[in-house]
């Protein structure tokens, strides 16, 4: 701090003038904050599902080109930091934790991606297209032992980091295209045997745009080939995941009801793509080249919101199905006990067996505070909520246990999804194996087959906060127009449908609260106080969608931002105090006290650098 008053202090009297005038900035908005909630009018609004259909849902609607845009400038910028000492074959930008913005840990990382490398080997895959390759972490362990191997990515930075590394390497069976996901221009059909997208599903603006990269995915492939999808986000684990995070970062004396409340508005305004297992199985029925579709969790024994919340697919295109083969069904409580499991399996007989609802290790906590939080008699408080889970007996198998067992036994293992998947269960297939027989597809993990629903149906809608953001304005300023200001509704909380009470009638009480308020945190509030502070509050708030934000809260960690959202705000900077903010300096400095000196020691720099005249004219333009 004192080097940065040192360096205001040799500025001239015209370049403090206009330093001044920056970091005061002229934000939208107002420039102070509620002190606290008061009464006000609320209106809640129902978006008319054709409407929604017509120009939200759509593959090729300015809404969706507009989100992979939006995403593209995310990674172009994360991609652009400069990570020396970095394995270039190992590079982990962008994977971050949810639950505390730190870098998921090295380790975690890398059993992740051996994984996700080894369920792609064991179908000796030859000719592949990677879709969304970013930085090759797949490649990398892939293209080796490939013919060929064409990876795709938006990132025009990505792509020339890989490309430098695969020339070292001497990786020539190594081709780059930038493109997006759903561009398959000069690929010929049944070029590959194997199309790979890892990772990269999340950034899709919709399902339907999914659904079109998969229709042209299994144009490319040979018969028999398979599509892998790596790290889909479970859409109906998703509010268990947020209501995860948020007690995670909740004070004890935070009231259950604001966390809820706090989750809801999370959900709201999610803007990566959640998936159901059953949207496979819908594709399957649309797409009739798809003849297999299994899906299971993640590989590997780490606990994060990877291994907990997310899943793999591989869809089997062309070629024979593999026949179901006699099998006897069982209930875990019939088992109860790896041990048991393990003689069942010894003893090899029946020789096919599935044994149903398995509870995960991984999520048998989170699973437990989900239903405890959603409960009718929920407790008051946070801290009432963590001294009864910690009194809870924590339980389930860890997955990675279940396929160790085709280590101990002839048997082929595959662990998929059981139930609704809300519940955190498994269903596991074992089927008799030789040692060293080839790698079989199994129609196993996505549940059952039933009535074709529009692609919607299975999937969360990643440009639901974009049109409420975008909706509120228009709606007051025609409101504005034809109304007194008393009868201007105050917020405006976009529904999916209305709640309803048994007889039919809108249930009022179920109504969410509008957002707008600070949660609390076991940091106190800080009110911003220099004037960079207050112009970053402001416009906070703005993008939050909050009356408050505490000099000291953490964009992403406690108030709910996320990378588009993190792009909105460097814009903003830009347009307030005339700096050029690179995104990555908001990741290291995600409080407003932070970023406030970043964007001071930029200013200083920029001023420092100008002559009296130049400063003297910039004043004059812009006070």
């Amino acid at each position: 701090m004192r080097d940065t008053y040192q360096r205001i202090a040799h500025l001239t009297q015209s370049q403090r003038a206009l330093l001044a005038a920056r970091l005061n900035g002229h934000p939208r908005g107002t420039d102070s904050q509620p002190s606290g909630p008061s009464r006000r009018l609320v209106a809640y609004i129902v978006r008319d599902p054709q409407y929604a259909d017509a120009d939200l849902n759509t593959h090729d609607s300015s809404w969706s080109i507009e989100q992979v845009s939006r995403w593209r400038d995310v990674y172009e910028n994360l991609y652009a930091q400069n990570f020396q000492g970095q394995d270039p074959a190992f590079n982990l930008t962008g994977w971050e934790s949810t639950y505390t913005g730190q870098p998921i840990p090295d380790a975690e990382m890398r059993e992740q991606v051996e994984q996700t490398a080894a369920r792609l080997l064991r179908f000796a895959p030859r000719r592949v297209l990677e879709i969304g390759c970013g930085t090759g972490l797949i490649l990398f362990r892939v293209a080796p032992s490939c013919e060929s191997y064409v990876g795709t990515d938006f990132s025009t930075v990505a792509l020339e980091q890989v490309r430098a590394e695969a020339d070292r390497l001497s990786l020539k069976q190594v081709k780059l295209l930038e493109r997006t996901a759903d561009d398959f221009s000069q690929l010929e059909a049944g070029a590959f045997d194997t199309v790979v997208l890892n990772s990269v599903v999340q950034y899709f603006p919709n399902a339907e745009y999914l659904y079109r990269v998969l229709s042209e995915a299994t144009r490319v492939l040979a018969p028999g080939g398979r599509i892998f999808l790596g790290d889909v986000r479970s859409l109906p684990l998703l509010e268990t995941f947020h209501l995860s995070v948020a007690l995670a970062r909740a004070a004890d004396s935070e009231l259950t009801r604001e966390l809820r409340q706090r989750v809801r508005t999370r959900l709201g305004r999610e803007e990566e793509l959640a998936l159901a297992p059953q949207f496979f199985l819908a594709v399957q029925q649309s797409l009739r080249e798809i003849r297999q579709v299994e899906v299971q969790p993640k590989g590997g024994w780490s606990h994060n919101e990877l291994t907990a919340f997310r899943y793999d697919v591989m869809l089997q295109v062309g070629g024979e199905a593999d026949a179901p083969s006699p099998s006897v069904a069982v209930d875990w409580h019939e088992v109860g006990m790896l041990e048991e499991l393990r003689r069942l399996l010894a003893a090899g007989s029946p020789q096919t067996l599935i044994v149903r609802g398995v509870p995960s290790a991984r999520l048998w906590s989170e699973v437990a505070a989900a239903e405890l939080l959603n409960s009718a008699d929920a407790p008051e408080t946070i801290g009432e909520v963590r001294e009864i889970l910690a009194h809870t007996e924590k339980g389930g198998i860890e997955p990675q246990a279940l396929w160790d067992l085709g280590q101990e036994f002839p048997y082929q293992v595959t662990v998929g999804l059981s139930g609704t998947g809300r519940e955190g269960l498994y269903d596991v297939l074992f089927r008799p194996c030789e040692r060293m027989c080839p790698a079989k597809l199994t129609h196993f993990g996505a549940g059952e087959q039933g009535s074709l629903k529009t692609w919607k149906h299975y999937a969360n809608n990643p440009l639901q906060a974009r049109f409420a953001q975008r909706l509120a304005p228009q709606l007051r300023k025609s409101l504005r127009e034809q109304l007194p200001d008393y009868m201007v509704p105050a917020s405006f909380v976009l529904l999916d449908a209305f709640p309803l009470t048994p007889n039919g009638k809108v249930d009022q009480r179920a109504m969410p609260a509008p957002d707008g308020f600070r949660p609390e945190f076991e940091q106190p509030y800080v009110m911003p106080r220099t004037p960079a502070e207050k112009s970053l509050a402001a416009i906070w708030c703005e993008l939050l969608g909050l009356e408050q934000v505490g000099a000291h809260d953490n964009f992403f960690t406690d108030l709910g931002g996320h990378s588009l959202l993190a792009t909105q705000l460097v814009s903003r900077v830009r347009d307030t105090f005339k700096v050029e903010l690179p995104l990555r300096r908001l990741f290291e400095t995600p409080t407003i006290s932070e970023l406030a000196v970043a964007i001071e020691d930029l200013l200083i720099e920029l001023v420092e650098n100008m002559t009296d005249e130049a400063a003297e004219r910039f004043v004059q333009g812009e006070v």
